[in-house]
């Protein structure tokens, strides 16, 4: 039973990478593919909306793509916490406004204990950074958390397209 359960969470991962890709494609207002390399510094606040209050530093490993100025994908992995993530955004409001927002969904996975968790919220660029307003739950029992942080980028640019 545990299988199957691991099996749907895969092809749910797999599916929401594929959807969010193929929406990113169809956008024609610009041609622009930059693929980026990178570590990104995450300092955040969680809390479960009870007793339960926290505060954390992640240093992620990450490698991207941003399709057309207003998808953002990405692979990465946290040494600290040994887990491995999908992550998309899609910028509803543009990098080339002033003050861009995005919807985000990421999926985590811990090889440890096999745990799948989800995050779905908003970004908002600032400067180099990035404010995150996530809220997350486990995929085995819905138990909503809010999570709130910065992401510090420190990219290198693999491949540009214009």
């Amino acid at each position: 039973m545990y299988s199957s359960y691991r099996k749907r969470i895969i092809i749910l991962f797999i599916s929401f990478f594929l959807v969010f890709n193929a929406f990113s494609q169809n956008n024609q207002d610009s041609t622009k593919i930059v693929l980026m390399g990178g570590l990104r510094i995450f300092p955040f606040f969680t809390t479960d909306f009870d007793d339960f209050k926290a505060e954390y530093t992640r240093v992620n490993l990450e490698v991207g793509g941003l399709f057309n100025q207003i998808f953002y994908t990405a692979i990465g992995y946290t040494p600290i916490a040994n887990t491995y993530y999908s992550f998309s955004e899609y910028w509803f409001i543009g990098l080339d406004k002033k003050n861009p927002v995005s919807t985000v969904l990421e999926i985590d996975y811990s090889p440890g204990n096999g745990d799948f968790v989800y995050n779905i919220g908003l970004g908002f660029q600032k400067g180099f950074a990035n404010a995150k307003l996530l809220m997350y739950s486990d995929f085995k029992e819905f138990k909503p958390r809010l999570k709130i942080g910065v992401i510090f980028p420190l990219n290198w640019e693999i491949y540009r397209k214009e």
